[in-house]
Formats: C-alpha cells, sequence, structure tokens
C-alpha cells in the first residue's frame, strides 16, 4: 500500500514526504519478500507487483522487466490481475501524469507479458 499511496501522491504533491513514502513502501517490500512462504502465491504476487510498481514510477524499466521475469517464472498457481483491471488503479493513473506517457506504454507492454496469468484463466 506504501508504494501505491506513493506513486498516486508524487503524482499531485512533489514535496520529500510524498518521496519517501514511496521509498518506505519499496524497502518494506523488500523485507517482507523473504518473510513469505514459497507456497504464498496471493501474498507474493502482491508484493511483487508493487515492485514492479515501484520500478515503473522510477521509471527504471530494467528492474521492472526482472519482476516480470521473476512473476513469469514463479509458480503456476501464482495470478495477477489483467492489465485492463490495473489500468483503472489510482497509482497506475498517476504514472502517466505530466510529461511521462511513454511510461503507461512501457508498463502496459511489459505487463502483458503476463497474459497466460491473469486470474480468470485457465
Amino acid at each position: 500500500m506504501e508504494v501505491q499511496i506513493g506513486i498516486s501522491d508524487l503524482s499531485s504533491d512533489r514535496t520529500p514526504e510524498a518521496a519517501q513514502r514511496l521509498e518506505l513502501g519499496n524497502k518494506l517490500l523488500e523485507r517482507t519478500f523473504y518473510l513469505v512462504g514459497p507456497d504464498q502465491h496471493d501474498m507474493r504476487q502482491r508484493i511483487l507487483t508493487n515492485e514492479w510498481l515501484y520500478h515503473v514510477a522510477k521509471r527504471d524499466f530494467s528492474k521492472s522487466q526482472e519482476v516480470i521475469a521473476v512473476l513469469k517464472n514463479s509458480s503456476v498457481d501464482m495470478r495477477v490481475y489483467s492489465w485492463d483491471a490495473m489500468r483503472g488503479w489510482r497509482c497506475v493513473i498517476a504514472l502517466t501524469a505530466g510529461d511521462r506517457s511513454d511510461t503507461m506504454r512501457i508498463a502496459e507492454q511489459q505487463w502483458e507479458q503476463l497474459r497466460p496469468r491473469f486470474y480468470g484463466r485457465r
């Protein structure tokens, strides 16, 4: 949640506090991932999705692509939200604020690589 709130806050409020919230969220994700059991697919998916959002927000597309690779290589039981579902999220909309129209295009291209893992597909 900290990452998503941080992204949304940064789009409307470029204060140090908004940036700190985003960084705090990333640190929490890094710590939490290793505490989650390998069979806790929903929790791992949420952590990795937010890590991906963090890297996209930072425009570090090589790192965000690494997260996509981890998701692709995860257990077949791991599912992710479809791009159509995610594009309406407040934080995803915030990624395109200002001069970042290319960010949404790149993000969508990356996320669509996970199409076989979308919820509702088997």
